[in-house]
């Protein structure tokens, strides 16, 4: 009688019990990011940060503010379940444990946030969205696409004192207006009758230096492009000539008024340094009369392309190659 036959061992070759602990151990770290990743949020449900403790001077500000019953999460943790995650993953990782980089963007306030509560002041009545109010009316709906709130409304929170707020200016809004004319020159089409308002808002504002009673000399540090939003060129030009205010024609026209001497000395009252002119042209401009006799020398140190910067080449061959000599062109 034969003997019976034991079950054979199975082998497992080395290269698939490999492959299985590879993936055992995949699986482990694809398990601990997701841990890890969701751990703000769990503690999220349990916690909330005092951001008192670091930030003191805005959370006394804060608690001095018309948004004095209003938490540091309700404007900056957002109105979302993505930004919530996003602010707790930022307030342990970044804050906390310090592995991530921080910036002031984490702390921008979206514009849900702000009309959760001020639904008014973005709709408006009407259309446009007229909100009146601060001394102010403006066409809340239109002026403010695409805008964020902070822009004009930055700081309302916790403005520590020293700080400059984000508001809206009367620049912002005539450099769309000067390309819109919705009547700029007339003040009431956007001051309310406010005058104590206006008055208070025109003394904190470049406007008061622009037009106060130093204008004549100040009027420039403005804005140009916005000036025609309430005068005429023509009122520019009363002083300085024309082309003021410039436009973008402006280099390749000014050559032609500057070569009138009077209007040249009106370019000066601006343009007081000369080398303003010679940056660009490199050579004492306007020409001095008795430039064409010295212009070769010049050409020679300048650089042909100097000359090229107003001039044709047809205009120097206007002279040089009419009077070709045996010995050769030239003056």
């Amino acid at each position: 009688m034969s003997e019976p036959t034991r079950p054979q061992k199975v082998v497992v070759a080395d290269k698939p019990r490999r492959k299985l602990l590879a993936l055992k151990i995949a699986t482990l770290v694809v398990l601990g990011v997701v841990v890890i990743a969701l751990l703000p949020a769990a503690i999220a449900t349990v916690y909330t940060p005092d951001c008192g403790r670091c930030h003191t001077e805005e959370a006394k500000a804060q608690e001095e503010s018309a948004h004095a019953k209003v938490t540091c999460l309700a404007c900056h943790e957002g109105s979302t379940g993505a930004r919530r995650f996003a602010f707790r993953a930022t307030f342990i990782y970044g804050m906390s444990l310090k592995v991530i980089p921080l910036s002031t963007a984490q702390a921008n306030v979206a514009n849900a946030t702000c009309s959760s509560c001020h639904p008014a002041n973005t709709t408006g009545k009407g259309e446009t969205g007229m909100v009146t109010g601060n001394g102010l009316t403006i066409a809340h709906a239109v002026c403010t696409k695409g805008q964020q709130c902070t822009s004009c409304h930055g700081g309302m929170g916790h403005l520590v004192k020293g700080q400059v707020p984000l508001a809206y200016s009367m620049s912002a809004c005539i450099a769309c207006h000067s390309n819109n004319q919705l009547d700029s020159s007339n003040c009431d089409s956007c001051h309310a009758n406010d005058s104590q308002k206006t008055a208070a808002r025109f003394s904190m504002s470049t406007f008061s230096t622009t037009h106060g009673p130093n204008w004549k000399k100040m009027h420039g540090a403005g804005d140009l492009k916005t000036c025609v939003s309430c005068h005429t060129a023509s009122d520019c030009a009363r002083c300085h000539g024309a082309l003021v205010p410039h436009d973008a024609y402006i280099l390749s026209s000014h050559g032609k008024v500057a070569a009138d001497p009077a209007a040249a000395q009106k370019c000066a009252s601006c343009h007081t340094d000369k080398k303003f002119c010679d940056g660009c042209h490199g050579v004492a401009m306007p020409h001095p009369a008795e430039f064409l006799n010295t212009h070769a020398t010049e050409a020679k140190k300048t650089g042909e392309a100097t000359c090229l910067n107003c001039h044709a080449k047809s205009d120097c061959d206007s002279c040089h190659a009419a009077h070709v000599h045996p010995g050769g062109a030239g003056l």
